[in-house]
């Protein structure tokens, strides 16, 4: 019992001391700042997010979509049936018809493009085109279309138009299609029947410059199975409306849906083993990690968290390819399955409880990812900068730690604020092999600015701050090598330093790299999808794809930093430290000497 007693005393005492009093300020500044950004996070998703069909139209003149200057109406109202804010927008995507309506395979279909890409302003409303002046478009456009193994646009198609006799909703289009004129603008000014144009074009021209020059693009903008249900930001390979199924692309079936999961599950389980026990062991012997080897346990304890996310993220992914916090269940492609889609930018609200679910669980899991993936690389400086104090401006063990709190201001908060900026520039998007959302995965600038510039960033001061600081250590065993027990100590810390510096580098860097690789080819990867899904390849370049290899090494360079900082203790001391431990855990099972009022064999009576 007085043993007890004497080591609950222990207990409170270790609870009180300075060590401990350090963790837990610390820890409460890190739920305070963790707190703040989901706050923020939370509040530029609910003020940012207003749907094209929810916005107040403007009406504005028709100026930069030139196709449209000839039209009977002169103002358009913005933005338009696809989306677009903008009339360069528009104007951009509509440039991809130009060769269809120099065609002249119908007279109204520059009225029909212009009313979807420049609808007619009344007042807060936009007008979409009629249905019957759809059909009649796309009665002799799409046959001429299928002449070149081309289908007609799936956003335009027909069925969702208003009908003109629909006293509910409004359109814009002539009770007779076939009185409008070809602009002049494109060749033609005189009433063209519609058959006839379809007829002479045909016959008279087999050699039409469609055949040669149409694009993917130019005859629909979008691939048929990436088309979404509704008008949505996402984009793919330039072309707004696209967005990437659940299921994903590049990659085949098994390799999205199977072994990129398990591959990311077998290496972040052995990730959480090896910082569980980096950061256990500081806890059973807190008082053996001082600065500056200290930051090695927070770095630890910052990929302790980014691999449980990554497991939780895999194991949904596993589950189903549209269970994936990554898939948006608000956006469809549009066929028959109904499809979601991955997220191309930052989710929004729903009414759906459901998709509110789902879309809070994809932000939650980006903040604690890229939280604690900049924390863990801002660490990595503190370190180095602690280790160039110490040996470089020989600085000792008590000054180096007098600045406890302003390392820990400086780890957590600098990473809050650049989750906060990505939060507020709504550049959040889901990744369609691990299943989590993150920044970058389908935004080049992105990936770029909020990826790979801050880790390049800290990576490169923290191998100033090494260098700087080992040349000062080599410089110090050599002035003490006349003592053999103080050189092979320092030999010894030399070693250590330079296996832990390695061992993070290393993976750090070829992380960069793959980074840089996936910068450099993204847009030829999404330019050569959309050429194959339409049998429009002519050239090597339709072969360019990710590898699939690439990305895996890119998740285990990821794990492997956490899992090499159990390197750095790895000793003797470790192993005494666990003994100690599991030696104080057999004192909860009563024993002899816990009662030492008890007579013995000897004196029983």
């Amino acid at each position: 019992a007085t043993s007890r007693i004497c080591r609950v005393r222990l207990v409170l005492t270790a609870l009180l001391s300075r060590h401990l009093l350090e963790h837990t300020i610390s820890d409460m500044f890190t739920v305070l700042v963790f707190v703040v950004a989901l706050l923020a996070g939370a509040l530029s998703t609910q003020i940012g997010t207003v749907p094209p069909e929810q916005m107040m139209d403007t009406c504005e003149p028709i100026v930069d979509v030139v196709f449209c200057t000839d039209i009977p109406y002169k103002n358009c109202s913005l933005p338009n049936i696809r989306g677009h804010e903008t009339q360069v927008a528009a104007q951009r995507e509509l440039a991809d018809f130009e060769i269809l309506i120099k065609d002249g395979c119908s007279n109204a279909l520059v009225h029909f493009l212009c009313a979807v890409y420049a609808p007619f302003c009344s007042g807060a409303f936009k007008l979409p085109p009629c249905r019957d002046l759809c059909e009649y478009v796309r009665s002799t456009c799409a046959p001429r279309l299928a002449e070149f193994d081309i289908e007609w646009p799936p956003h335009l198609q027909c069925e969702q138009y208003p009908l003109p006799d629909d006293p509910k909703d409004l359109c814009f289009g002539p009770e007779d299609p076939s009185t409008l004129t070809i602009p002049a603008q494109f060749g033609v000014n005189q009433t063209v029947e519609n058959s006839t144009a379809a007829t002479s074009a045909s016959d008279e021209d087999t050699t039409s410059p469609v055949a040669t020059t149409v694009s993917p693009a130019q005859a629909s903008a979008c691939p048929a199975e990436l088309t979404a249900s509704r008008n949505d930001s996402s984009s793919f390979a330039g072309i707004s409306g696209c967005a990437v199924p659940c299921g994903g692309i590049y990659f085949s079936e098994t390799e999205r849906n199977s072994l990129a999961p398990a591959f990311i599950i077998v290496f972040a389980v052995l990730c959480v083993l090896c910082t569980l026990f980096t950061v256990s062991t500081f806890l059973i012997d807190r008082k053996r990690f001082h600065y500056p080897e200290r930051p090695i346990i927070f770095l630890a304890f910052c990929y302790l968290i980014i691999a449980v996310v990554f497991i939780v993220g895999a194991i949904a992914k596993l589950a189903g390819r549209n269970t994936s916090f990554a898939c948006n269940d608000d956006v469809t492609l549009l066929d028959m399955t109904r499809t979601p889609v991955v997220f191309e930018s930052q989710p929004s609200t729903s009414s759906n409880s459901d998709s509110v679910y789902k879309h809070a669980s994809c932000v939650i899991l980006f903040v604690l990812v890229h939280y604690f993936h900049m924390a863990a690389s801002i660490w990595w400086v503190i370190l180095t900068l602690t280790w160039f104090l110490a040996a470089a401006l020989k600085w000792g063990e008590e000054a180096v730690e007098r600045l406890w709190l302003l390392y820990h201001i400086f780890a957590w908060s600098i990473p809050a604020i650049q989750v906060i900026i990505v939060l507020a520039t709504r550049l959040v998007d889901g990744d369609q092999l691990s299943g989590l959302c993150y920044t970058g995965n389908y935004s080049t600038v992105a990936l770029g600015v909020f990826v790979f510039l801050p880790l390049l960033l800290y990576l490169s001061l923290g191998l100033v701050f090494l260098a700087i600081g080992f040349s000062a250590l080599v410089n110090i065993r050599l002035q003490v090598s006349r003592d053999p027990v103080k050189a092979r100590k320092l030999g010894r810390l030399i070693f250590r330093i330079a296996v832990y510096s390695a061992f993070y580098s290393v993976p750090s860097a070829v992380l960069l790299m793959i980074l840089i690789y996936e910068m450099a080819e993204r847009e030829s990867w999404e330019e050569a999808y959309v050429l194959r899904s339409k049998g429009l390849c002519e050239s090597s370049g339709c072969d360019s794809a990710p590898l699939f290899g690439a990305f895996l090494i890119k998740y285990l360079m990821l794990f492997l930093v956490g899992v090499c900082s159990t390197t750095w203790v790895l000793s003797h001391k470790t192993f005494l430290a666990w003994k100690r431990f599991f030696s104080s855990c057999n004192c909860l099972c009563p024993k002899k000497y816990d009662f030492p009022n008890l007579p013995s064999k000897a004196t029983t009576v």
